[in-house]
């Protein structure tokens, strides 16, 4: 449940922020846009999204074409189509689309060659829940909206049993103020597309213990101009009366971050293990942040940095 809100609460701030979005590619079907005012936000578009299965996985079309020049011919993994475009495949192998098959390129994508191009899919995860049950779930829509004072537009994946679903009966569970105390409904399955970062960058905090934790970064999409890096520098941080105080650190420690730099794979998931104890102690109960540098690395004295952040709880 925590992990759940968790994202929740990522996904409703995200859609304050300024970012370059990532809009699946057109396709005959977007001709079945609709523009729908709601509750908590107005519908911009909505239109079936491509689709393939692999061992139970979804991949969608993420509107984002491969610019690998170099590559080999042969495909890993055989695709045929078994449904309609707008309709959730269900076994593996199984596309809603024509194609031949894919290539298995990061974690989190594959590439598919449709009219002489290589289209990157990504991996469909099920923000609403854990459950993989495709039960109940026969259609899948592209959903574009923008949510009241919100800065940008929301662009979701959504698999669902009602035709008729809108941008705004998708966030009524999650903006309601009887989400956090009821079950999240599982007729409903959503993955946000875009990040709401230039650098197209998410993290999580993972395998969270109260002296180490695994610092995932997923990148995919965004613009940027050189390398993404990041270093071994990090620090925490504690809630103390709704303000984020600096952990203490131990006073018996002259220490300084090795000055290395490790690279942020493109469109997949990087991993970093960050282990605190030397320098902070093991944490007591609390909420805490770590932060983390990311930088946009063009040259010798040629980049810009951004500060990321997970929020954990330690209980």
């Amino acid at each position: 449940m925590k992990k759940i809100i968790g994202m929740i609460c990522c996904l409703l701030l995200l859609s304050l922020c300024a970012c370059n979005n990532v809009t699946p590619k057109e396709t005959a079907s977007s001709q079945n846009s609709q523009i729908v005012n709601g509750k908590f936000g107005k519908q911009l578009e909505k239109r079936p999204v491509r689709m393939f299965n692999l061992d139970g996985e979804l991949y969608f079309d993420s509107g984002l074409i491969s610019d690998t020049e170099a590559r080999c011919g042969t495909l890993d993994k055989i695709l045929k189509k078994s449904c309609d475009i707008g309709e959730v495949p269900k076994q593996s192998g199984q596309a809603n689309f024509d194609c031949d098959g894919c290539q298995m390129v990061t974690k989190i994508t594959c590439e598919v060659p449709v009219d002489g191009q290589w289209l990157i899919f990504k991996k469909y995860e099920n923000l609403a829940g854990e459950s993989k049950n495709l039960t109940g779930f026969p259609y899948c829509y592209y959903i574009k909206g923008r949510l009241h004072n919100a800065a940008i537009d929301s662009e979701l994946v959504v698999l669902t049993g009602d035709l008729n679903v809108t941008f705004s009966e998708i966030f009524e569970p999650l903006l309601s103020s009887q989400f956090l105390s009821d079950a999240p409904k599982q007729s409903l399955s959503y993955h946000l597309i875009n990040s709401g970062d230039k650098w197209g960058i998410s993290c999580s905090p993972e395998n969270l213990t109260n002296h180490s934790m695994t610092f995932e970064i997923e990148q995919f999409g965004g613009a940027f101009q050189g390398e993404l890096q990041t270093g071994e520098w990090f620090a925490l941080s504690h809630m103390v009366e709704d303000e984020w105080v600096p952990c203490e650190t131990n006073p018996l420690i002259d220490y300084a971050f090795p000055m290395v730099a490790y690279s942020i794979r493109k469109n997949d998931i990087t991993e970093f293990e960050i282990e605190w104890e030397w320098l902070y102690g093991e944490l007591s109960p609390g909420y805490y942040r770590l932060d983390k540098k990311v930088m946009d690395f063009r040259g010798s004295g040629d980049f810009e940095e951004q500060i990321y952040s997970v929020h954990f709880t330690i209980e």
